[in-house]
């Protein structure tokens, strides 16, 4: 009796086992583009920047982003590089605008001021490499890179 019982509980383990494996679907990727950039403060010295990223789950299930390390290139210069260790939680479907504060040197924003001067209103080319990480509902890090372009006005 003992051996049916150890072939029952095992039949019904892979059963249900299986069963879960189906009903897992293959998670997306989140798109994640870079959609404001706001001047905090400015001197010569350092200028304080909030940039803004638009993240999308494409997925039928939420995804929690527990953090992000990216670079941001303006006129092929880099114009910000950090890590976003806030966790992000995103519904199934759903769109959210993640803000971060930056610092950054004249020398790499130069490109926003530029633009700013001599073609206001004109839209600014950027590319942004990503590495975002999510924990649920799986662990997985992401590769990402993006290009686009910025209204500064």
């Amino acid at each position: 009796m003992k051996v049916n019982m150890t072939k029952l509980f095992l039949i019904s383990s892979i059963s249900i086992f299986l069963h879960a494996c189906a009903q897992l679907q293959p998670i997306k990727e989140p798109d994640v583009s870079l959609s404001g950039l706001s001047i905090a403060s400015f001197s010569l010295e350092r200028q304080e920047l909030q940039l803004s990223f638009d993240v999308t789950n494409p997925n039928n299930q939420e995804i929690v982003i527990k953090g992000m390390r990216y670079l941001v290139i303006v006129d092929n210069k880099q114009l910000a590089k950090g890590r976003h260790e806030q966790k992000v939680f995103l519904p199934a479907n759903s769109e959210q605008t993640v803000k971060i504060d930056v610092t950054t040197y004249l020398s790499e924003a130069a490109p926003i001021f530029r633009q700013l001067l001599f073609s206001p209103g004109e839209p600014i080319d950027y590319l942004l490499d990503l590495k975002v990480s999510i924990s649920k509902p799986l662990p997985y890090l992401y590769k990402l890179n993006h290009s686009g372009t910025l209204d500064l006005i």
